[in-house]
């Protein structure tokens, strides 16, 4: 197994510290979504999300498989504008235990609906992977995924520009979003 590498990103913008964005939402839903073998992950969701009126959320992988991923690693760039950004796609067709993940529900300035997730897996030899997994690239295997979720009833999430990282970034706000 590779040894964990870690460093400091320091963004172009004006350093935003302490980042501390709140907000006091009232009202959800707690949901234990199973997202079958063979199903994509986005479309699952969304399908579960559609039966609810909620403007952002949270939620986390609990168990399951994965195939046919698609995901990106942070890496450095040549804007000085925006030091840092994804990297290529990397797709693993492999079958992967999914270890864990992160998945925050909300929406674009114009309401559609907007997941980002962050997650780790192991592949087939047990090397360790992860990233910003592509949801709506990404297939549940032969173990059915289990997501737990909190949906906000009253608030939730919305993109807006960040002007320290220079990216499109997801800002809790409260009120009716959905």
């Amino acid at each position: 197994m590779k040894p964990a590498l870690s460093r400091v990103y320091r963004h172009a913008g004006a350093p935003t510290l302490a980042r501390v964005e709140d907000c006091v939402l009232s009202g959800q839903h707690e949901l234990r979504v199973t997202i079958r073998t063979g199903a994509n992950l986005g479309e699952a969701l969304r399908a579960a999300l559609s039966r609810y009126a909620y403007g952002g959320g949270v939620g986390r992988f609990c168990a399951g498989t994965a195939r046919g991923l698609r995901y990106h690693m942070i890496e450095n760039t040549t804007d000085a504008d925006r030091p840092f950004g994804y990297g290529q796609p990397v797709d693993e067709m492999r079958e992967v235990d999914l270890i864990g993940g992160a998945i925050t529900v909300g929406r674009t300035a114009d309401g559609a609906t907007l997941m980002h997730c962050h997650a780790g897996f192991s592949d087939p030899s047990g090397e360790l992977h992860g990233g910003h997994l592509i949801l709506d690239h990404t297939w549940a295997g032969d173990e059915p995924v289990v997501i737990r979720l909190c949906l906000f009833a009253h608030g939730g999430y919305v993109t807006g520009d960040d002007e320290e990282t220079r990216f499109h970034l997801l800002r809790p706000v409260a009120g009716e979003l959905s």
